[in-house]
């Protein structure tokens, strides 16, 4: 039985076979069962003795199965989400002023944001680890766009320099659905950002070469900029 396994179970259906022994057998029985369990040696040498454990014997050791099971699931589970909340944290803990120069550098100087863009390149990681690394990446590239997406600065920076449309609504909407483009522009061709930083720049790059749909909010088209 599993160390950290404090207790099992005895099934109710049980009764069908412990009320057909006579009283000194069922609570030979029980001291089997208890025994088994505790992982002490088990000896028997009645048959019917043999022959009631046997099915209760296989029943517990399924049960440790579905057990383990549980514990691997919760412990996995445990992981991921302090992964993601250390993660969290060390976004939090990053100031919001080094997107913001990327911004300006973008819509400011050409040939630089060209350089940017080239030099935001693909990360080589092995292919026992490519899989999980990108689902733990793309987790964190949805923390970035929000991020962004709330960061008024950032936002009218864009606004200004590509959007280009004195309507903050549709500044922010339209904004709000390229970020999702790029998120799943990221997702297929399997870019890989080291922080927001890079992610930031690469996204106004990857904007400022889009033939922007303005989205207005309060009509059914969308218009073409």
């Amino acid at each position: 039985m599993a160390k950290d396994k404090k207790g099992f179970i005895l099934y109710a259906d049980l009764i069908k076979v412990v009320s057909k022994l006579p009283n000194e057998t069922a609570g030979k029985l029980f001291k089997i069962i208890l025994s088994y369990v505790n992982d002490l040696e088990v000896s028997i040498d009645d048959l019917l003795l043999e022959i009631a454990f046997e099915p209760i014997k296989n029943q517990l050791k399924r049960d440790l199965v579905k057990f383990e099971q549980v514990k691997s699931k919760r412990s996995d589970a445990g992981k991921r989400s302090a992964e993601l909340r250390a993660l969290k944290k060390e976004e939090q803990n990053s100031t919001n002023s080094t997107s913001v120069e990327s911004v300006q550098q973008t819509s400011t100087n050409p040939t630089v944001t060209d350089t940017v863009n080239d030099t935001v390149t693909d990360t080589v990681i092995t292919i026992e680890e490519k899989e999980d690394f990108f689902i733990k990446a793309s987790l964190k590239y949805k923390m970035y766009a929000e991020q962004l997406f709330k960061d008024n600065v950032f936002i009218e920076a864009l606004s200004r320099n590509q959007i280009k449309d004195p309507n903050k609504d549709v500044c922010k909407n339209t904004i709000h659905k390229y970020l999702k483009l790029f998120l799943s522009h990221l997702d297929e061709y399997k870019h890989v950002h080291d922080n927001k930083k890079q992610f930031s720049a690469n996204f106004s790059n990857w904007l400022r070469k889009q033939k922007i749909v303005k989205v207005y909010p309060e009509q059914k088209q969308i218009r073409y900029s």
